[in-house]
């Protein structure tokens, strides 16, 4: 019943103090003008097969949750979201292909998690799944305490990893038009000791988003801030 309990507030937090998320504050890395906004959506479009990161003007902290939802326009590669980010050569990665490219660096493929240390790669998870065109999947990143993880598919995972506790998020397209939608940060204060059950919790929030819902390559090293 208490574990249940908890799972409730989590939930819930995520909905009481979660903030719509305006990205007309970020910064494209490189600078670009490729990338439109439609404000009336809170929808961000990568068109063209942009090659392209966008960064938070924000360090999103420790116990905190990252959602949208993401859809790809047609080709095969790969798009995706950043946590953690502290540079081109620190950061987390989830990133997402059609079948196409593989992560550069990485040489990570399908749906992978990245932990990026001092421009070393090291895969934290990765599994031969492709998106679809044109469907719009939920997702969901967290991060409390040495704890972070994911939703995104049919993928709910759980890791112990305390190298970045706080850093920018953001949004990226390698090669791929993308869309980026209902974006929405939120504070979680609940005890690390909750996200024991996260993989039944992001589920739960991957759940939500369903039921609301009716160029030249470069690699992410070449992406530094201004």
């Amino acid at each position: 019943m208490g574990h249940w309990l908890y799972i409730g507030l989590l939930t819930l937090s995520s909905t009481t103090y979660a903030a719509a998320i305006d990205t007309t504050l970020w910064s494209s890395i490189p600078p670009s003008t490729l990338t439109q906004w439609e404000e009336a959506d809170n929808r961000r479009i990568f068109p063209n097969d942009a090659t392209s990161l966008l960064l938070s003007e924000f360090v999103a902290t420790e116990n905190s949750i990252f959602s949208g939802r993401l859809s790809a326009n047609e080709d095969d590669d790969i798009l995706g979201v950043v946590f953690g980010w502290q540079d081109a050569d620190n950061h987390y990665r989830l990133g997402w292909e059609g079948g196409g490219l593989d992560d550069e660096e990485s040489g990570a493929s399908g749906l992978f998690l990245v932990k990026e240390v001092a421009g070393i790669s090291e895969v934290l998870f990765e599994s031969e799944q492709f998106w679809q065109a044109n469907t719009v999947y939920p997702f969901s990143l967290y991060r409390s305490g040495d704890n972070i993880g994911f939703s995104l598919d049919d993928q709910v995972q759980r890791f112990i990893d305390s190298t970045f506790s706080s850093g920018q998020i953001g949004l990226y397209v390698d090669s791929q038009a993308a869309t980026f939608s209902s974006l929405s940060h939120a504070p979680v204060p609940i005890p690390p000791a909750v996200f024991l059950l996260t993989p039944v919790v992001l589920l739960l929030l991957a759940l939500r988003h369903k039921a609301r819902r009716v160029g030249t390559r470069h690699s992410l090293a070449s992406y530094e801030a201004p």
